[in-house]
């Protein structure tokens, strides 16, 4: 099985979930038989063209996602998508569902290319199906979020060198293409895009963005559903760190320029944040 082959399984896979399709009504509609499909699935048999845009049509997915490896409708959170996807979400993720998987994909797909046992071992712990996460408009909760950041934890695999790989190698301009930026040398111009785009990702926080002479503060400010989440100092500590490390990437991305970022939490809060990013002279 070719890596091609299998993302496009799971590509199919997921997106057929999504609809709430089953396999024979997926069949009929690209031409060919349920047996076939599930191969398709399976990264056994690969679609020609035209079923692939059929199947594109009838699932409601761009295209492009074949090349992209994800599912990007590049629209904002959905509330009307919280029953409609048909994949089973454990009792725990089902509260306060206003995370997109856009949110945690870096974690996850991390688990999935650098370490495969413990992907399986982290799958079969959360309850989720592989394909839940190569869509971003499927939606969650923070706990689940919280619950990636503890299992990395205890897998010892929370160092700043690790999560520095992990933003580098899952977050590049496909990763942000919703922020619908051009290059720029504006780092203000990336990060009000961004702030912009919240919904984007989830509707657990509030941001605002302010300048202060050379440093721009961006703050994460927690809605109040997010007091019923419990982070530990550690936990805290794994987050900021890589958000930290995704917003000097993002600056990268789009300007070709290194940034500093640093941040501070907001007296005894765990969740509320102030992010400093700074240009280094280069």
């Amino acid at each position: 099985m070719t890596e091609q082959q299998h993302s496009l399984g799971t590509l199919m896979k997921a997106a057929r979930k999504f609809k709430k399709l089953n396999q024979a009504e997926v069949a009929e509609a690209i031409g060919c038989s349920q047996s076939a499909l599930s191969k398709m699935e399976h990264g056994l048999l690969v679609p020609s063209a035209p079923q692939w845009f059929l199947f594109s049509r009838f699932t409601a997915i761009p295209p492009e996602s074949l090349e992209a490896g994800v599912i990007d409708r590049k629209l904002p959170l959905q509330f009307s998508n919280i029953e409609l996807h048909g994949f089973k979400i454990p009792r725990k993720y089902r509260q306060n569902r206003v995370t997109k998987v856009r949110v945690i994909y870096s974690l996850v797909k991390f688990l999935e290319l650098k370490h495969p046992d413990l992907f399986r071992k982290y799958l079969n712990q959360i309850d989720l199906d592989a394909e839940f996460f190569v869509d971003f408009d499927n939606l969650t909760n923070f706990q689940l979020y919280v619950d990636t950041i503890n299992f990395y934890l205890e897998n010892n695999l929370g160092t700043e060198e690790i999560l520095k790989e992990m933003v580098q190698s899952t977050q590049d301009s496909i990763f942000w293409s919703h922020l619908k930026l051009e290059r720029t040398d504006s780092v203000k111009h990336v990060f009000t895009s961004f702030v912009e785009s919240m919904n984007f990702f989830h509707a657990d926080y509030r941001l605002t963005l302010e300048e202060r002479g050379q440093v721009l503060r961006m703050t994460y400010h927690p809605e109040f559903h997010l007091k019923k989440v419990e982070l530990s100092e550690a936990a805290s500590k794994f987050l900021n760190t890589f958000r930290a490390n995704a917003f000097a990437n993002l600056v990268t991305v789009y300007t070709g320029k290194k940034a500093k970022v640093s941040y501070e939490l907001e007296g005894m809060n765990q969740l509320t944040a102030h992010y400093d990013i700074s240009l280094i002279d280069q």
